[in-house]
């Protein structure tokens, strides 16, 4: 849980972090929210926080993202559920 800074109240956020494999640089991002569009809009934030990307991206975690992008297309397979992400990565 997370105290909103406008409300003074607590609420649970979601928080992307983003570790440069060779340096471990990170960048740590909150939001309140969370759908597709908000996920890639914070990996282009993090890679340009870090001032460019990178020649591999490997995603570790799409549970999440594969959960909202099966509830965005109204999917529930259980690729989309994310019961076996390893295949995806």
């Amino acid at each position: 849980m997370v105290r909103d800074p406008l409300t003074g109240k607590y609420r649970r956020g979601h928080l992307l972090v983003l570790t440069l494999g060779y340096s471990r640089k990170a960048v740590r991002l909150l939001t309140w929210r969370s759908s597709a569009q908000i996920w890639a809009t914070l990996h282009e934030q993090a890679f340009r926080r870090l001032g460019g990307t990178v020649k591999v991206v490997v995603l570790d975690n799409l549970g999440e993202f594969l959960m909202i992008h099966a509830a965005e297309r109204g999917t529930s397979d259980g690729a989309a559920r994310g019961e076996d992400t390893r295949r995806h990565a």
